[in-house]
C-alpha cells in the first residue's frame, strides 16, 4: 500500500492476470488482495495502471512457468475498489508506506518484507501463506539504459529469495519504500542467490517518460476516474495482447 485511498504498488508481472479475470469466460480468475500473516482476502481491487511497455515485452511469456526479465517496466499500480467481504466497510484511511526516490548507493541497509511461497504447495499457499522478512545490504546498482540513474539494485540472498515475493516491500532505515521486489536468481538456497528490485526513483522517471506526470501525477486527483479510463482505453489493447498469446498456445 502506497497511498491511504488504497493504492497497491506491485509486479506488472502479477498485475498482468487483473487483465485476464474474463479470459475464457466472465470471472474466470478471481484477483484478490490479501493482507495479514497468514495471508486472508481482504480487498477487491481494479488496474489503476500497467506500462503497455511491459505488455509488449513481455506478453511472450504468459504460458511460461519461469518465466525471465531485466525488471524494465514491470511495475503496476492496482486501486483497492472495496472490502472482499461486503459485509465489511473499507476504513477511511488505508495504512501506507510512503514512497521515496532518493537515490539508492551500495551498503544502504534495507528491510525486506514479501510473501515467499517457493516451497510451498498450492493449497498451503491458499490456507497458510505467512509474511517472511529480513535485514539486508544493497549489494550492486543497475541502470537500464546507462542513464547513470539507479533503476535496480541488488539486495544479496535472504529468505525473500523465493518465487512469490515479487512486488514486496524494500524498505529504507527511515520506513520509506526504496524500491519492490522485482527479479531473482533461484538456484541454490536462498542465501545464495541475488535478490533485485526495481527503485521508485526509476518508476517515477518511467511515469513521466510515460506521459503519467510521475509517481505524483499518477495518484493526484481522481484515481478512479483514472483507473476507469485506463481499464476503457488502454487494458483492453494489453488483454487482447496477452490473449493472443494464450490463444495460439491452445
Amino acid at each position: 500500500m502506497v497511498d491511504s485511498r488504497g493504492v497497491v504498488l506491485t509486479n506488472a508481472h502479477v498485475a498482468q492476470f487483473f487483465l485476464l479475470r474474463d479470459y475464457v469466460r466472465p470471472g474466470n480468475i478471481d484477483c484478490v488482495v490479501r493482507t495479514g500473516s497468514p495471508a486472508i482476502n481482504t480487498y477487491r481491487a481494479e488496474l489503476l495502471y500497467l506500462p503497455m511497455a511491459w505488455i509488449n515485452d513481455n506478453a511472450s511469456q504468459i504460458t511460461s512457468s519461469e518465466a525471465t526479465g531485466t525488471g524494465e517496466n514491470d511495475f503496476a499500480f492496482l486501486r483497492v475498489t472495496g472490502p472482499y467481504n461486503p459485509s465489511n466497510s473499507l476504513p477511511s484511511s488505508i495504512p501506507h508506506l510512503a514512497m521515496s526516490s532518493a537515490s539508492v548507493d551500495v551498503g544502504d541497509s534495507m528491510l525486506l518484507a514479501a510473501y515467499p511461497a517457493g516451497f510451498l504447495s498450492g493449497e498451503l499457499i491458499t490456507t497458510q501463506l505467512y509474511a517472511s522478512s529480513a535485514f539486508a545490504y544493497v549489494t550492486q546498482l543497475f541502470t537500464f539504459d546507462d542513464n547513470n540513474f539507479v533503476d535496480l539494485f541488488s539486495v544479496g540472498g535472504s529468505i525473500a529469495s523465493q518465487s512469490g515475493s515479487s512486488g514486496g516491500a524494500v524498505v529504507r532505515a527511515d520506513g520509506s519504500l526504496a524500491g519492490i521486489i522485482s527479479t531473482a536468481t533461484l538456484k541454490g538456497a536462498t542465501n545464495q542467490r541475488d535478490l533485485r528490485a526495481i527503485s521508485i526513483g526509476y518508476i517515477d522517471r518511467a511515469l513521466t517518460a510515460q506521459g503519467k506526470g510521475g509517481v505524483i501525477g499518477l495518484l493526484s486527483g481522481d484515481i478512479a476516474a483514472k483507473a476507469a479510463h485506463f481499464n476503457a482505453t488502454t487494458a483492453p489493447k494489453e488483454t487482447a495482447k496477452l490473449e493472443a498469446v494464450l490463444n495460439a498456445a491452445n
